[in-house]
């Protein structure tokens, strides 16, 4: 038994299936922006940190570093590799 489709059914169609390819495409976009891009800014302020104490101080030690580093990456501050003293706390 054939199924016959009207001009208006396969518009209706067309009109739905793009909807859903724009909005997986939209999803995979944002998801792919989040992925890549966050962690981008993320080394940019670590840096940012690090220039601006070495800036004021005129220095820049290991401590300083780690600081920097567990700011910006707060998973960092979970592994602890010893009590380091800082020339200065950057906010």
């Amino acid at each position: 038994m054939p199924i016959y489709l009207t001009g208006s059914d396969v518009l209706i169609y067309l009109i739905q299936t793009s909807l859903l390819v724009i909005a997986l495409l939209s999803i995979v976009t944002s998801i792919t922006t989040s992925i890549f891009i966050s962690p981008a800014f993320a080394l940019k302020r670590f840096f940012n940190c690090m220039t601006n104490i070495a800036n004021k101080t005129g220095k820049l030690s290991i401590g300083d570093v780690n600081l920097c580093y567990d700011k910006k990456f707060t998973g960092g501050s979970n592994h602890k590799t010893g009590s380091i003293s800082t020339s200065q706390s950057q906010s």
